[in-house]
């Protein structure tokens, strides 16, 4: 009883997809401190090796599958590989992603069909993947990570994460401000006048995988300070 407790998720089996920094590796990490094994996927074997070491000093089980979720082929070998390591899956969480945006005028097709492909079509190639074993046992959760821009056409309310870094270097690239200045404008964006941190997203996420929320599901939760009230 004390275990479970302590780790309420204890022989579970995880699947993060994105896991390898910002959002995904919290997420990866806070399920391996509620006790589940988790095989983490990127493209970026690198920084996933990072991830694993970090669950293996929690004592969970951790494994890589590199992937580029925008290719089926490769997402089919990652699900087959992380199924067999994991001995199955409890908890499948999407949360690949990318942000790219341009005005409407002159805007690139390949950026719509890029955004497309990484942001929608990979969550339907991995969950195709992962789904048939789930329903199987008649058991499991699926949670997508997605930006408040997939909910409403309205200014991000941001993840303190290397994409908002990113984002911040290009706000001082078109505009001229200093770094300080372009962080404090994404900062005033959010209606708490701070970024949302990625622990806070990973909370949830184990929440979510608990028995105690079994009966939330087809929900959009908004983690974003009350940019969107519900």
């Amino acid at each position: 009883m004390a275990d479970e407790k302590k780790l309420p998720l204890l022989g579970r089996r995880a699947v993060v997809t994105g896991a390898g920094r910002g959002i995904g590796r919290s997420i990866a990490l806070a399920l391996a401190d509620a006790g589940a094994d988790v095989g983490v996927t990127a493209r970026s074997e690198t920084e996933l090796e990072k991830v694993v070491e970090e669950i293996q000093a929690r004592g969970r089980r951790g494994l890589v599958a590199t992937c580029d979720v925008t290719d089926v082929a490769q997402v089919q070998h990652m699900a087959t590989t992380l199924l067999s390591g994991l001995g199955g899956i409890d908890i499948l969480v999407n949360n690949a992603g990318n942000a790219g945006s341009h005005k409407i005028l002159n805007h690139p097709d390949e950026l719509w069909h890029r955004m497309l492909a990484i942001n929608l079509t990979s969550v339907y190639y991995v969950c195709k993947a992962f789904v048939p074993t789930l329903v199987e046992q008649r058991q499991g959760r699926i949670i997508t990570v997605a930006s408040i821009a997939s909910r409403v056409g309205d200014r991000y309310i941001y993840v303190d994460t290397p994409m908002t870094d990113a984002s911040v270097q290009n706000i001082m690239a078109r505009t001229g401000m200093a770094e300080t200045q372009a962080r404090e404008a994404l900062v005033k964006m959010s209606p708490q006048h701070r970024l949302i941190e990625p622990e806070e997203v990973a909370a949830m996420a184990v929440y979510l995988s608990l028995d105690i929320s079994k009966g939330i599901t087809g929900q959009a939760i908004n983690i974003d300070g009350g940019g969107i009230m519900s």
